[in-house]
């Protein structure tokens, strides 16, 4: 027996039978006559919603199958001679289902059908079977007639095309993010491939003022040893995306060059920190998009995004910002990168900066230069070593100093040791006057390490006598001597002497690393006509004699004149390194006679 349930305001349920309502008597009997017709309305009420629920349901199983027709996991088989379809379900392939092609069309949008259509038939004449180009895929959108809500894009694939038969073999994948079409409610914007000049107006006139840019650019990968369809990626990527930006706000833009790249503007995204999120957002989703369908080992890409107030609004100069910023990503293998126009300007001049010292090393754009060392002995004039020293060639750097600044600021200062090295060492150890004729170089403390990494791949090193000269200053703040003295140890050990250069006054530095270095490097500053009771003379005195006890050989690297040279000779110092004596040069050539002359007049 079928119940009738009618639920009233006070929360009252009366149950009534189809007798009770055949017996108007008894109903009429129990309440008034206004109370009944209000039992009838909502009886006939309740009656129509039934059956139209019903219908629904029933009118919804017997289309089901066709709206199904387009899941991921079915394939197809397009029969052309016979105008048939038969849909393959890939999770249980005996459900098999064969349909009309004009049936199977009918479910396309109207200007879907006619596209789709087409686009079998060039298949099957051979004009669209490049399985790596955009005509191996077509995007459609799938009309459901019962609810144009549920409009949907599919995407198919082509996996083969068979001539002889004419038969096409698709694979389809539902993307469920894309929308269908352009919205009338503008609130709504469900358009998603914009035109670049409809974009770029809308970004010049303001739309974008307080939205956020961002660029996508993917690469496939020299190793990969399998072709993914870009095109298939460009969709799904997209339809991941869409997800995670509102509707009504963001536009979409694909270039149709061979860079393969997503451009993106959105008017949502108004702070740093949004837009920060959004490019963790949008890696996510490429991550997940990448190791759904295995593109890890094809493809990588890089993107960047910034609010639009960091950038002009001329579209050109803003798209020319980011796109430098993406080809440093790609270089330094940075997978996503947050454009801000302050640190972005510090950048581009480290940027610039590092570019120029490349291009020193690349041109190999150092010269040695060598001035000698000569040692006074017994009325001997020898040709003790050679301090070298450094010229650019380079307009951007006027001194050899400013070059290793630059390249420590931009990490390359180890190329630039190398380069050094490698023009310096094989030079001077193919025209020094002696083979026990040492070599100086001049280094900072904390550079020595760069030093060793380079020195390995030189030719013919170990007859080298090389000596690594630190200026006194560098240690004048170091609290911990000990390590100091520990790494000069390390260096005699290896076969290197080490040098303390001294150019003024007294220094008060722990004795012990006095006691552990080799040679003393002195500028006793003394004027061109300096005698033995002038000021400075006498100054520079008193150093000497406190190094003199030492017992290590000490070096005047700039005396000014040849009285200089005679006063301090006669003062005990027998190693000098001077212009008037030798000016540096690129070769390294024996002494002026006449130079040799006056040294042995003074001598005698």
């Amino acid at each position: 027996m079928i119940n009738l349930i009618v639920l009233f305001s006070n929360n009252l349920i009366i149950y009534y039978t189809i007798k009770d309502m055949i017996s108007l008597t008894n109903l009429v009997s129990a309440t008034d006559f206004t109370i009944f017709y209000i039992i009838i309305v909502c009886c006939l009420l309740a009656l129509l919603a039934g059956v139209i629920i019903l219908f629904r349901f029933m009118l919804s199983s017997s289309r089901s199958s066709y709206y199904n027709t387009f899941e991921s996991t079915n394939n197809y088989v397009v029969d052309l001679t016979l105008k048939k379809v038969t849909r393959y379900n890939l999770k249980n392939f005996k459900d098999k289902k064969v349909f009309n092609l004009d049936r199977f069309l009918y479910y396309f949008s109207l200007l879907d059908r006619e596209n789709f259509y087409k686009w079998l038939i060039d298949l099957g004449n051979k004009k669209g079977v490049d399985m790596y180009d955009r005509s191996s895929i077509y995007l459609a959108t799938i009309v459901d007639r019962r609810l144009k809500s549920r409009n949907q894009r599919c995407l198919f694939l082509v996996k083969k095309v068979d001539e002889l038969e004419k038969k096409i073999y698709l694979d389809s994948l539902k993307l469920y993010n894309l929308p269908v079409a352009e919205s009338k409610n503008k609130t709504k914007i469900k358009k998603v491939d914009f035109a670049f000049g409809e974009i770029k107006k809308l970004y010049e006139d303001g739309y974008f003022a307080k939205g956020s840019s961002f660029i996508i650019r993917f690469k496939k990968k020299e190793s990969a040893s399998s072709y993914f369809n870009e095109y298939f990626l460009r969709y799904v990527i997209i339809d991941g995306l869409y997800k995670i930006f509102k509707t009504n706000s963001v536009y979409f833009y694909f270039k149709n060059e061979e860079v393969f790249e997503i451009d993106i503007l959105d008017k949502d995204f108004i702070t740093i920190y949004q837009t920060r999120e959004q490019i963790n957002k949008i890696k996510s989703t490429i991550k997940t998009i990448f190791e759904q369908y295995g593109y890890f080992n094809v493809y990588t890409y890089s993107l960047v995004g910034t609010l639009v107030s960091e950038l002009s609004h001329d579209y050109d100069l803003m798209y020319k910002a980011l796109n430098d910023r993406l080809n440093i990503n790609f270089e330094e293998r940075i997978s996503a990168y947050l454009y801000r126009k302050e640190e972005q300007n510090n950048e581009d001049n480290m940027w610039a900066l590092s570019t120029e010292v490349i291009k020193v090393v690349s041109s190999q754009g150092i010269e040695p230069y060598f001035k000698p060392i000569i040692q006074l002995k017994q009325n001997n004039i020898i040709i003790y070593g050679y301090c070298v020293n450094f010229k650019v060639n380079s307009d951007k750097f006027d001194s050899i100093e400013a070059l290793k600044k630059a390249a420590h600021l931009t990490n390359n200062l180890r190329a630039i040791f190398g380069l050094c090295l490698k023009k310096s060492i094989p030079l001077y150890l193919a025209n020094r006057d002696n083979f026990f004729a040492k070599i100086v170089f001049l280094i900072h403390y904390n550079e020595i390490s760069l030093a060793m990494q380079n020195l390995p791949y030189i030719n013919k090193l170990k007859e080298a006598h090389i000596i690594f000269l630190f200026e006194i200053v560098e240690f004048l703040d170091i609290e911990n001597i000990g390590e100091c003295v520990k790494t000069i140890r390390n260096l005699q050990v290896k076969g290197f002497e080490i040098g303390l250069l001294i150019r003024k006054g007294e220094f008060q530095i722990n004795k012990e690393l006095y006691k552990n270095v080799d040679f003393f490097f002195v500028d006793c500053e003394l004027e061109s006509n300096v005698k033995a009771d002038s000021k400075s003379f006498v100054s520079a005195h008193t150093l000497l004699d406190k190094l003199i006890v030492y017992q290590k050989p000490i070096i005047e690297i700039n005396a000014r004149s040849f009285a200089e040279i005679e006063l301090l000779y006669r003062s005990g110092i027998q190693f000098f390194s001077s212009d008037v004596i030798s000016v540096s040069q690129p070769m390294m050539t024996p002494l002026d006679k006449k130079v040799i002359k006056r040294i042995e007049n003074m001598m005698k």
